[in-house]
């Protein structure tokens, strides 16, 4: 059942988020000048200025390849927040604004052969389409030669994907322009934490509002893996860990850890960098709730059992019916088993 965002349903949240999508857009239109830029220009001088030319030089101008605009080229780059109204338009202004896009487009004109003709501009390959055409080459060579085995036209999503391939989530209540992956207070050392299962993540998150679920996405390039077998993140028998990286395996001796005893998520990601050298440890297995329930579990399940939707004082639902709600929550949130990542390297993140 579609259930509406519980954290940030305020105008104030409706304009934060308008102006980060705004933010971004103007982001990714700065980064892709002078390309976009120039294939912005063409389309609105063929839009206004070539049809007020003479019939013979519109024909050719017309059948001339043209440039990529802003928004062509950045239609196969994934955004981070939703696309808005303005997106296009913001996305062109921050080409415009880059003072390295006219620099680096006059350079490429430069550049270009002499005698080269106005049908021969739509072909020259400025400096971020040939990156983006290198970084299509090399992704479709096979793994064993460092490739990432994709098709010949792969898209700049599928390298994301193939690079990135696992969906991880952080509850916060903070808000992160970057993932600090040197911990704080009782982390601190151990690492960025992100979880496989949402509905874990948003434990995380404060029940009374203002927090965030981060979607990203990640490599497990260089972690260490071990498996809790269902118990507790401060609650790992050491017994059952079995840990690895890849096709090497540690002993417990390697890890200064004791036969019969327990550890802690925490206590593996300190583990993994210093002891280890690795990049972080991936915990299988594991219950990693955080302090906060989230009363509209409750409110779904009075939905779809009684087609109740709770009023503020819930005065429409009688004491058995909130009861029961309230102990389907629990039995939920306590069901969770998920894989926690304790992430060392930022580079192994990215946002989705």
């Amino acid at each position: 059942m579609a259930t509406q965002n519980p954290y940030s349903d305020s105008l104030l949240m409706d304009a934060l988020r308008g102006s980060l999508s705004n933010a971004e857009s103007l982001g990714r239109g700065f980064a892709v000048a002078p390309v976009g830029l120039l294939g912005d220009i063409n389309s609105l001088a063929r839009q206004y200025v070539t049809p007020r030319l003479p019939q013979s030089v519109q024909g050719l101008l017309q059948s001339a390849p043209a440039a990529p605009t802003t928004e062509q080229i950045l239609s196969n780059i994934p955004r981070v927040s939703n696309p808005r109204m303005e997106t296009a338009g913001m996305e062109q202004l921050g080409a415009a604004m880059n003072p390295r896009g006219p620099v680096e487009l006059v350079k490429a004109m430069k550049n270009m052969p002499v005698g080269m003709s106005i049908k021969d501009v739509g072909s020259f390959k400025f400096p971020q389409e040939e990156a983006l055409r290198l970084a299509q080459q090399r992704a479709a060579l096979p793994k064993d030669q460092f490739g990432l085995g994709l098709p010949l036209n792969n898209t700049a999503q599928q390298r994301a994907d193939a690079m990135f391939p696992f969906d991880v989530y952080h509850g916060t209540n903070a808000d992160i322009p970057v993932m600090n992956v040197a911990g704080k207070g009782k982390t601190s050392g151990a690492g960025a934490f992100v979880n496989d299962n949402p509905l874990a993540a948003e434990t995380y998150v404060n029940a009374s509002g203002g927090g965030n679920i981060i979607p990203m996405r990640m490599s497990k390039e260089g972690l260490l893996s071990v498996n809790a077998k269902g118990r507790n993140w401060a609650d790992i028998e050491t017994n059952t860990l079995a840990p690895k990286a890849g096709k090497k395996r540690y002993s417990l001796e390697d890890m200064e850890l004791s036969k019969n005893d327990v550890t802690s998520t925490d206590e593996l990601g300190v583990i993994a960098k210093d002891l280890l050298g690795l990049q972080g440890v991936d915990i299988k297995n594991v219950k990693d709730l955080g302090p906060n329930s989230h009363i509209f579990r409750a409110k779904e399940y009075l939905q779809d059992k009684y087609g109740i939707a709770p009023d503020e004082t819930w005065s429409n639902v009688t004491g058995k019916q909130f009861q029961e709600a309230r102990d389907y929550m629990d039995k939920l949130y306590k069901s969770q088993k998920s894989t926690v990542t304790a992430v060392q390297d930022p580079d192994l993140l990215r946002s989705r």
